[in-house]
């Protein structure tokens, strides 16, 4: 062998060695490096050695090196020619992840027998194998198979399918075969979802645009689905299915569609991304506010005038005029009001005109401030159940309330239809006196058109409150009336915890329901009680006495006692044991009546479905004594089976209802009894801000004799007009209200109003402009325009921005209370900053400034050695550090452009964060400040990376004098 061809053979040998030390787990993060530029430097020694070999192959063939194909190692042979290479594939069962590290044996190919066998590794770019790369299986043991081992870790960036790990050259002297290596990469599905900006504020009835951002952070390209979860009442447009690439992100939009006036609150909207099996959510609460009908509630009271009629029934075709009167007259005064008035008394239907809200005789106009209240026209009052009970008719009420005094009146007479009756008078006086109250009632009432009964009475009560949560009460007094008289009493204990609560309640009423009492005697009590977090305990009890004074005399008392078991956090069980029995004396003898029940029921929520169901079963008892003499006594069984489900979704409200009782002919009852309903709410048939909604009801009852002609149904709906006017329209066919000839009708009530506002006098407690600040300085200058639909905070008061951006508050508020912007309410990229308080200042403009909106793309560097990074960009990160040293980050995208959407004013530091890759990687350029102000449109700012630079060592060892060179 020549000099020349020995030195480059040592110089492979060399270069192979750096090459294996590199790989070895030892040599950390500069492995890949090491391993890079010794392969090629390898290589150009191993093209000069082949060049040599052929020139010297007629002389020399005692050493034989591994090709280029088997990763550069070295190893021995024996001499003679070797066979052209066979290539195979071996796949290993399972599925890998990205980044995972895999141990992967691969068996030697049959062909080489029993024989020593060596082999080599190359690994497939991106992946770093972290075993040994050369070597030789040793011979075979008989009935052991031979293998090798690779220990590789799997790039952050493989796509899902089959990946080639590395090619395995096996070869003795005879034989060379190549396998190449593969794993089955398992698909990695992760979403990231996040909203444009927190929240918002809408007035019911009308919509609301929301964005998300969806970006797919896994391996490979998935088909993905937006949805959002129904909630009663509401509706949110559909988005189509579409696919997103690695890393990929997209904006989307969604439309919101609020239920009708008058619903309020803040309803948590759910919004989900599915694909994969795998999905993410992100929840947006969206502000009702009160409905302000276009503003008109805000400047004073709303007049809404209209007239109804009744078609299908011989009698309600008379006009029937209505009016409603709701707002503020002052900023302290508050209007509530409603008159109905027949043209035709007789031509009137009270059933049609209740289900559209027209009930006559029960106008009354209210008014009512700080502590104070009065109601005029139909009106009551419940002083007690011992001063008089449910005391009402035409007249005047008032509550007053000032310090620790506070007053109730009435005074009334009642009137129907035209007619007149009795008056009703009575005075409540209270004054609070530490943790008590004492109160002095006074009243007298007299009724005569729907029953004969009257109370002369008077009182004194006291409330106490010994701790939180605990109220003991007692009140005494004298009581007069047709149906007796004497002395009253009554005591009462209330208290409730966290873990339940305990009631008691014991009076004595002489006269009972004929004068203005619940009933001579009675007495109740209930308990309920947390044992755990699963159990609970429940129980009721009751007894009563009446004696109105007519010598019908009536007694009834019962009870209940049962647990309750909740099962996981959608389901529960109860248990409950009932019994009740009544008693009835009067002048044609004396019946009863009794029943006794075991109760089973059970509820859950399965899909969105809540389902409930009870079965019960006991005995029920009839009882009779006549003056004749004859007299009975019976009982037989009794089961009553009930059962529902409802489901809330974007469409309605649905449930579902029925029931069946069965009882022994021998109690007198009817034998089977039954139920069926089924109800939608709110239903949305139509899209549209001002689409209409619906409410439906359709019911059975079953038994012997029930009139056919099938189920009655109820169909409502009101649908709102351009001009503040509105149009409602309820349906019903009944059965059960047949007309003499037996014909089901179909009777139709209508109803149109216009609403009109009136002036008020009372003036904003707040009022102001949310503006966009462009230049910055906290004054709405002449060119700055207002920022319409912007939620306006002000203590726990929340209005919403009209077009012009300007606001107005009416109701008071702390004195320290300041309007602020609703940050969620803004878009991304705008933010409002907060506004210093000025004692008594009532004009407060909020400026709203938009954010700098900054784009990094980061970009992968060749370096020196032909090195380029294989690193996913979309696991990189840009950071932009503000001069008070607060970080934000931004996650690039599959493009390496990383966004920051709402960046304040102010001067950045921006540099890119490497920590999410697997590769030993650096900046390749100093960071870079960029100076943010109010609406700039800034450059793309472009950051650098690429391979850090690898580091050899002379032969010195560490710390004798050894260089290190770059």
């Amino acid at each position: 062998m020549t000099t020349r061809r020995r030195i480059l053979l040592v110089a492979a040998v060399a270069i192979s060695a750096v090459a294996m030390a590199a790989r070895e787990p030892a040599a950390g993060g500069a492995r890949t490096e090491l391993g890079a530029i010794a392969g090629r430097v390898g290589s150009v020694v191993r093209g000069l050695t082949r060049r040599a070999s052929a020139r010297t192959a007629a002389t020399d063939t005692t050493v034989a090196t591994k090709g280029p194909e088997a990763g550069g190692g070295v190893g021995a042979a024996p001499r003679g020619e070797i066979t052209p290479a066979v290539h195979s594939t071996f796949r290993r069962d399972g599925l890998a992840e990205p980044r995972s590290l895999q141990v992967i044996t691969v068996p030697v190919p049959a062909q080489f027998g029993a024989h020593p066998v060596d082999f080599a590794v190359n690994p497939a770019p991106q992946v770093d194998v972290l075993s040994s790369q050369h070597g030789t299986v040793a011979e075979a043991v008989p009935a052991v198979e031979r293998t090798t081992t690779i220990i590789a870790r799997m790039p952050a960036s493989a796509p899902p399918g089959p990946l080639e790990v590395a090619q395995v050259t096996f070869r003795d002297g005879t034989f060379s075969t190549t396998v190449s290596v593969e794993l089955e990469i398992a698909k990695i599905t992760r979403l990231a979802l996040r909203p444009t900006r927190q929240g918002a504020g809408v007035y019911p009835g009308q919509t609301v645009r929301l964005g998300l951002l969806v970006q797919n952070l896994g391996n490979g390209p998935d088909t993905l689905r937006m949805a959002a979860d129904g909630v009663p009442g509401w509706r949110v447009e559909d988005v189509p299915v579409f696919v997103l690439a690695p890393g990929e992100q997209r904006q989307l939009a969604f439309t919101v569609h609020t239920p009708p006036p008058p619903a309020s609150g803040t309803t948590q909207i759910l919004f989900r991304a599915s694909g994969g099996g795998v999905g993410s959510t992100v929840t947006i609460p969206i502000e009702l506010l009160p409905d302000p009908s276009l503003e008109l509630r805000a400047r004073g009271p709303v007049l809404s005038a209209g007239v109804a009629t009744a078609a299908g029934d011989p009698k309600g075709s008379s006009p029937v005029f209505g009016f409603q009167l709701n707002g503020p007259l002052t900023s302290s005064i508050m209007l509530h009001g409603r008159f109905i008035q027949t043209i035709d008394r007789a031509d009137f239907n009270p059933e049609a005109m209740s289900r559209i809200g027209y009930f006559a005789d029960a106008g009354y106009l209210n008014a009512s401030g700080n502590g104070w209240a009065v109601t005029a026209g139909r009106t009551g009052y419940s002083f007690s159940p011992l001063m008089g009970w449910n005391a009402g008719g035409l007249g005047a009420s008032a509550d007053l309330s000032r310090g620790p005094w506070s007053i109730g009146m009435l005074a009334v007479q009642e009137r129907f239809a035209g007619r007149s009756g009795g008056d009703q008078l009575g005075l409540k006086v209270g004054r609070k006196a530490g943790r008590g109250s004492l109160t002095l009632t006074t009243t007298h009432l007299d009724q005569s058109l729907v029953f004969n009964r009257t109370l002369d009475a008077a009182g004194l009560g006291y409330s106490f409150t010994p701790k939180a949560g605990m109220t003991l009460g007692a009140e005494a007094g004298w009581r007069s009336s047709a149906s007796g008289q004497g002395a009253a009493f009554s005591a009462q204990l209330d208290q409730r915890s966290a873990h339940g609560q305990v009631g008691l309640y014991a009076a004595h009423a002489p006269g009972g329901s004929a004068a203005f009492a619940r009933a001579t005697d009675e007495l109740n009590g209930n308990l309920w009680r947390q044992l755990s977090p699963n159990w609970a305990v429940r129980m009721f009890g009751y007894s009563t006495k009446d004696d109105p004074g007519t010598g019908n005399l009536s007694r009834s008392r019962g009870g209940s006692v049962g647990p309750s078991l909740r099962l996981g956090q959608w389901s529960s069980v109860s248990v409950d044991l009932s019994s009740h029995v009544s008693e009835y004396d009067a002048n044609n003898g004396t019946t009863g009546s009794g029943e006794l029940m075991a109760t089973v029921g059970a509820q859950t929520l399965v899909q969105g479905l809540n389902l409930n169901a009870s079965l019960g079963a006991g005995r029920s008892s009839r009882s009779a004594n006549l003056p004749t003499g004859g007299s009975f006594d019976r009982s037989g069984g009794r089961l009553s089976a009930r059962g529902g489900l409802a489901a809330y979704t974007a469409r309605g409200a649905f449930t579902l209802d029925g029931g069946i009782d069965k009882s022994a002919a021998i109690t007198g009852q009817l034998a089977t009894t039954g139920f069926a309903s089924a109800q939608a709410s709110q239903l949305r048939i139509f899209a549209g801000p001002h689409a209409p909604t619906f409410d439906a009801f359709a019911w059975l009852n079953m038994y012997q004799g029930a009139p056919t002609g099938g189920p009655a149904i109820r169909i409502g709906t009101e649908i709102a007009l351009p001009g503040q006017s509105s149009l409602a329209l309820n349906v019903e066919r009944n059965p059960y209200r047949q007309t003499v000839a037996g014909r089901v009708p179909i009777v139709a009530a209508i109803r149109f109003e216009h609403s009109i506002g009136f002036p008020s006098f009372r003036r904003p407690t707040a009022h102001g402009t949310v503006f966009e600040d462009r230049n910055g300085n906290g004054v709405r200058d002449a060119d700055e325009s207002g920022v319409a639909g912007v939620l306006v905070h002000r203590g726990a008061l929340s209005v919403l921005t009209n077009p012009d951006g300007g606001y107005r508050f009416y109701e008071s508020a702390a004195p320290n209370s300041v309007p602020a912007v609703d940050q969620g309410s803004l878009p991304m990229g705008q933010m409002a900053p907060s506004v210093a308080l000025i004692p008594g200042h009532t004009t407060w403009n909020l400026p709203v400034r938009r954010t700098g909106r900054l784009r990094v793309q980061l970009l992968p560097a060749l370096d020196s050695v032909g090195r380029f990074p294989q690193t996913r960009l979309n696991l990189l990160a840009a950071v932009a550090t503000d001069s008070a040293g607060a970080a934000w980050i931004a996650h690039a995208d599959s493009t390496g452009m990383a966004v920051f959407d709402a960046l304040p004013a102010g001067r950045y530091t921006v540099t890119i964060d490497l920590s999410g890759s697997q590769e030993r990687l650096r900046p390749l350029q100093s960071p870079t400040e960029v100076l943010i102000t109010d609406r700039q449109d800034l450059p793309i700012v472009r950051l650098r990376f690429g391979f850090r630079p690898a580091r050899v060592f002379d032969g010195g060892a560490a710390g004798t004098g050894g260089l290190r060179r770059r």
